[in-house]
């Protein structure tokens, strides 16, 4: 790693193994994990998020595990102000941070700065609220996908908050989103160096991970965690829990729909949800590595070709 170079960015798909190739990284590259997903912040979140235990937490060095309860609303800005301190303290410990997960927003605002976004106007808001309670917010996600291709890319159609607030920027100002993160002057925010990698499997055995991945986590206790976190007075309608496999565990937990259907809904939401995420960071500038089997042998080589990359100038 040059001395230009302060954090890794591993990236990639659900499912694509991440957190294993990063964890093999720790020591080899005196590392410590900065997780950037969306939903391992919230406490209790465990199962559904492939959450690292607490002893793998400690062992391999992880940042930005349970830092709220599932009922406050976490946001990409105030993760991106916990990353960057904690990007500063390690790289003062004289180790590597590694920037690790699949949401894009996370890893965007971390590393280039924060989006000075307007204060939202109730007058737009409502009215794009009323089209909401017309036409449905997957409409309003196709108005997106026309308007601002890249930020459709990361939001998903059922995610009603973000798109929005994304529709109500872009029309008020009349560009993408990702252009606002240029200042008045001219100049862009200022920016951390980082090196990507980013993992990336065929899309048919991708989508046999993701649907192998939702029986374990179901076997595992999903449900029970799902109606644990209800029973201690987490909302339905939290945000967390509006995430994919959460609300529809809650459905099932509530006789709405039976386990198995929730079950295909979830791999079938996040199939398409890894898809999206391929098409955001494909815009980004990613070394990929192409994953085949999880053998020893192939897990081994990740790790070589991905040390090979984060070291290169």
């Amino acid at each position: 790693m040059t001395r230009a170079t302060r954090v890794g960015v591993i990236v990639g798909p659900t499912a694509s193994g991440k957190s294993s190739l990063a964890e093999s990284l720790v020591e080899s590259l005196d590392a410590e994990i900065i997780s950037a997903d969306a939903l391992q912040v919230y406490r209790g979140l465990d199962i559904g998020t492939a959450k690292p235990a607490p002893q793998e937490q400690r062992q391999y060095r992880y940042h930005g595990v349970d830092l709220v309860d599932p009922d406050d609303r976490f946001t990409a800005a105030r993760f991106a102000r916990f990353a960057r301190k904690a990007i500063h303290e390690i790289n003062q410990r004289g180790r590597l941070a590694l920037l690790v997960g699949g949401s894009g927003f996370y890893v965007d605002a971390t590393l280039g700065g924060l989006d000075p976004l307007p204060a939202s106007d109730s007058r737009w808001r409502e009215s794009l609220e009323a089209v909401d309670r017309r036409r449905g917010t997957p409409e309003l996600h196709r108005w997106l996908s026309r308007l601002d291709p890249e930020r459709a890319a990361a939001v998903a159609p059922s995610d009603r908050h973000r798109i929005l607030r994304a529709v109500e920027v872009i029309l008020r100002e009349g560009r993408p989103v990702a252009d606002l993160n240029t200042m008045p002057n001219g100049q862009q925010q200022r920016t951390i160096p980082a090196t990507w990698v980013g993992l990336r499997w065929p899309r048919a055995e991708l989508y046999s991970r993701i649907d192998a991945r939702v029986g374990a986590m179901i076997e595992a206790g999903w449900v029970a965690e799902v109606e644990s976190l209800l029973e201690s007075g987490v909302k339905q309608s939290a945000h967390a829990m509006q995430a994919i496999g959460y609300r529809d565990l809650v459905a099932a937990t509530q006789g709405a729909v039976d386990l198995e259907a929730a079950r295909e809904r979830i791999a079938r939401d996040t199939r398409r949800y890894a898809k999206r995420q391929m098409t955001y960071f494909r815009r980004r500038p990613v070394t990929w590595l192409d994953a085949e089997s999880a053998s020893d042998g192939e897990v081994e080589s990740l790790t070589v070709r991905a040390i090979e990359a984060l070291e290169s100038p």
